[in-house]
């Protein structure tokens, strides 16, 4: 029942308070207007325990505030023990729906309960699961803030790596542009100055070879024929010497253009070294080029 002890509809869908009319059946249960005309209009059948209700009187509808008239007349004329009787048993139906409802509380009580405990058991759960992902994602932020760390630090080692190769690079082009201007300086003053040289003849003339000079042994015996170098002549290649002048001792007995046969052995073999030597082919050209001096160090990187 209600808080103020008053009467509610048994249909399950409506638990309305009656104010004012209800419907009452034999089966101590009791229905508002609404409901009571719709199911009725079915069948005489109870909505709340389906139980048949055939008789004239099993189905009444109920006045809840009658006036003071039919107070006065409704037991007038009966006996009383009709009247204890008809108390009782509506003193009876009351304490009925007073028992239904208190179970129907309790039922719904025990049902919030278990819901609730249900609920409870599923939120901390949730609170479990929702603590160890909120740890996980902890941990995972400070693992990504390390390598966030990390990667800040490669960056910058990077970057700087970067700059030393890009000051690296300056340095060698700067280097390169500079020995490119001299080789290019060089090959044009090669091309425009070196080819242009006058050659003075003893770059490629060989110097002329000595008659050869017969001292005979004896009077009707063999002769001996000498090659004597000739030193260089003055104004020529070589050390400057008097012209005419003899090489050598001569004998004072002998003819002026005849030698000393020692001085004449050890003359011809130089002559011959000399010859030997002289017969080696010779370039034309001396190499009238100076070698390049080596590129000064401009405080390169190596």
């Amino acid at each position: 029942m209600a808080t103020d002890d008053s009467l509610v509809c048994n249909f399950k869908k409506c638990r309305k308070r009656l104010t004012n009319f209800c419907w009452v059946t034999s089966c101590s249960h009791v229905f508002c207007d609404e409901d009571a005309e719709r199911e009725f209009s079915r069948g005489r059948i109870c909505p709340a325990c389906e139980t048949q209700l055939p008789g004239n009187h099993d189905i009444t509808r109920v006045d809840l505030q009658p006036p003071e008239e039919y107070k006065s007349m409704v037991l007038a004329g009966l006996r009383p023990e009709i009247i204890m009787e008809i108390a009782a048993r509506g003193l009876s139906f009351w304490s009925y729906q007073s028992h239904q409802e208190k179970l129907y509380h309790e039922y719904c009580s025990s049902k919030a309960k278990e819901k609730l405990q249900q609920n409870e058991s599923y939120y901390e759960q949730m609170m479990s699961r929702t603590q160890a992902e909120l740890t996980a994602v902890k941990a995972q932020a400070e693992a990504l803030r390390k390598e966030l760390d990390a990667t800040k630090l490669k960056y910058n080692e990077s970057s700087e790596k970067l700059m030393d190769k890009g000051r690296q690079y300056q340095k060698l082009q700067t280097l390169y542009d500079s020995l490119r201007r001299r080789t290019l300086t060089l090959n044009k003053f090669d091309e425009t100055d070196y080819t242009r040289l006058p050659l003075s003849p003893h770059h490629f003339l060989r110097p002329p070879q000595p008659p050869p000079i017969t001292k005979p042994t004896s009077d009707t015996g063999p002769s001996t024929t000498f090659n004597i170098p000739i030193l260089p002549h003055a104004g020529g290649p070589g050390l400057p010497t008097n012209k005419g002048t003899a090489v050598g001792p001569v004998s004072s007995t002998a003819n002026p253009l005849q030698v000393d046969p020692n001085f004449a052995a050890a003359v011809f073999n130089a002559g011959a070294i000399q010859h030997s030597n002289a017969t080696r082919p010779e370039p034309l050209m001396m190499n009238m080029y100076p070698p390049h001096p080596p590129p000064p160090n401009d405080g390169g990187l190596f």
